[in-house]
């Protein structure tokens, strides 16, 4: 295999080279060069010219795959590109460094890494799957995805600046490290073999906005994000001057668990609160997340946030494709104001239509059929949040899915034509009207609008008539309608009966012999329609014409038997009428 790679890039050079044009001066056969053309911090290059064990200059494919540990910390190192090269690295530990990004996605074989005490912004490890311990701390992550490391057993990233951690997946984590980041909830009920788990306080860094109602200012934990689960916060309390006291609440304020609202009184504004939460650790009963908020004060002398006017179009019930003109417009609070328009279906599920912008219109396009709360939530300069929903219908569009007129499309004069039809969509409230349209273009109304979806005809004059019904939504005001071609003719002078039937002129014939079958209807209602076959005396029944207007047919039997030959004469209404004749074929 590495001759063959080899041979390769030789023939890539040979080829640049006879098209004049310079090659990669870092490139080697079978490998990559010691150069800053792979490794271009200075400071990582020195430390992998070690794994350079034949001292050639050149890093060749074995000497990369025996790197299994890179243990590089306080290097100096602001840039570790060049270590994708490393594909069967396992342990990696880069902490004390300057490395602001660190792309890990061709390193898949990790299983330990250590990247503490640098300013990362962001750490993606989609690719590193087979990972058991993780090291950030000190670090400026904003978040961490770890959801898909099933193999996980320690995560540290203290001193940090996540904000939430979702370790609900990772089952098999045995030490958990999070103290001094901005995390605001946390959830160990599914982390059944944790051992150690350093979590105690979280930074002061979270703010929280009052709105003031007139007379208190009212604080929702709820807006802050992750603090959503208010049955897991046990306690809020009054943070002291000394660090870790915790002092009750002064009269004057008020937590409500139930609501999640905190109200303090304008004369006893304090700056700062903390609340419990109880991260539900079967393992570390005693466990809990103290979360430090700053409390930021509205004007006392405008009016609180409200959403004055929020409108979902006209009504209160749409057809999908049909488009709900959203509007909404904010009061009070501090402009200016941004709108985000949501809905939330019937499964729970949230579906964010537009996130905040400053326009207060959107216009939603639904295409799924659904009982929606559709709600808009107002955000103003201070970032106080206020909402509002209302509930929509949104059904398929009204459609006639079934229409009958009896079971055939002709019919005599005086005979009942069994009408019938069936709506689908809309709001299920409908009103059926039956017509009747004559071929000179006379409309005639049958039944008006009723709840019966039925209505039986009985047609006086012969004409080829447009029979058609109108459906109508009374909750919506929408309309369809469907129409079918009926032909009514006078009664038939007489009953349909077969006048002659004929199989040649004798009864008995030889196979391959031509047996001329001939027939003739009388009565009924013209045009006529005739059908052969004959039954085997083992009951075989075998169709040698089928209806047309054609009343003969040349029949030549190539097995001998004794047959039934028949034929069946159908008229214009639908009836049928048989004869049948005994031929013995030899």
């Amino acid at each position: 295999m590495k001759f063959r790679r080899a041979k390769t890039l030789i023939l890539m050079l040979v080829l640049l080279a006879s098209l004049g044009i310079k090659a990669w001066p870092a490139m080697a056969a079978g490998g990559i060069s010691v150069s800053q053309h792979y490794f271009p911090d200075a400071n990582f290059l020195d430390y992998v010219r070690q794994f350079d064990t034949d001292r050639d200059g050149y890093l060749s494919f074995a000497e990369m795959d025996a790197v299994i540990e890179i243990s590089c910390s306080a290097e100096g190192i602001a840039s570790l590109t060049g270590i994708e090269n490393f594909g069967k690295l396992e342990n990696l530990d880069c902490q004390g460094n300057e490395i602001q990004n660190l792309d890990l996605s061709q390193n898949t074989e990790l299983l330990e890494l250590n990247c503490s005490h640098n300013p990362l912004t962001v750490l993606d490890l989609s690719s590193n799957t087979k990972l058991q311990k993780i090291d950030c701390m000190y670090t400026n992550l904003g978040s961490l995805n770890v959801s898909h490391l099933s193999d996980l057993t320690s995560l540290v990233c203290n001193n940090s600046y996540l904000t939430a951690l979702d370790v609900s997946k990772n089952t098999k984590l045995q030490l958990l490290s999070c103290y001094d980041s901005h995390i605001t909830s946390l959830d160990l009920s599914k982390n059944a073999n944790l051992t150690v788990g350093e979590i105690s306080e979280t930074s002061s860094q979270t703010q929280l906005l009052s709105s003031w109602n007139g007379s208190m200012h009212e604080f929702k934990l709820s807006n802050i994000p992750g603090a959503d689960k208010l049955a897991n916060i046990e306690d809020v309390v009054q943070s002291g001057d000394h660090p870790g006291e915790m002092l009750p609440l002064p009269a004057g304020a008020v937590y409500d668990s139930d609501s999640g609202i905190l109200k303090i009184s304008p004369e006893k504004k304090i700056p700062q609160v903390i609340y419990v939460y109880n991260v539900k650790s079967p393992t570390l009963p005693g466990t809990k997340l103290i979360v430090r908020v700053n409390l930021l004060y509205a004007d006392e002398t405008q009016p609180p946030l409200r959403v004055a006017v929020f409108r979902t179009g006209s009504k209160a019930s749409y057809t999908t494709g049909e488009t709900v003109a959203l509007a909404a417009r904010a009061e009070g609070g501090k402009p200016p104001y941004r709108y985000q328009f949501f809905v939330i279906r019937s499964n729970g599920s949230t579906v964010i239509l537009r996130r905040y912008a400053y326009s207060n219109t959107f216009n939603w396009v639904p295409v799924s059929p659904d009982a929606y709360k559709v709600g808009v939530k107002i955000q103003d300069a201070e970032g106080t949040v206020v909402g509002m929903d209302f509930d929509v219908l949104v059904t398929k569009p009204l459609e006639i899915a079934v229409f009958r007129t009896g079971h055939k499309s002709s019919y005599n004069v005086g005979e009942t034509v069994a009408l019938a039809a069936r709506a689908e969509g809309g709001s299920t409230r409908y009103q059926y009207q039956f017509y009747i349209v004559r071929a000179n273009g006379a409309r005639v109304v049958l039944r008006n609008y009723a709840s019966s979806n039925t209505f039986r005809w009985k047609p006086v004059t012969p004409d080829t008539y447009k029979v058609g019904v109108n459906v109508k939504d009374l909750d919506l005001g929408t309309l369809v309608n469907q129409e079918k071609t009926v032909t009514v003719a006078e009664p038939p002078t007489s009953e349909l009966a077969v006048a002659v039937f004929r199989a040649g002129y004798k009864t008995e014939y030889s196979a391959g012999e031509t047996v001329a079958l001939a027939a003739r209807g009388e009565g009924g209602r013209a045009p006529l329609q005739y059908q052969f076959y004959v039954y085997r005396s083992n009951g075989a029944k075998v169709i040698l014409k089928n209806y047309n207007s054609v009343n003969i047919f040349n029949w030549k039997p190539l097995t001998p038997d004794t047959y039934r030959v028949c034929v069946a004469i159908r008229d214009a209404s639908g009836k049928v009428v048989t004869g049948e004749l005994n031929v013995k074929v030899k």
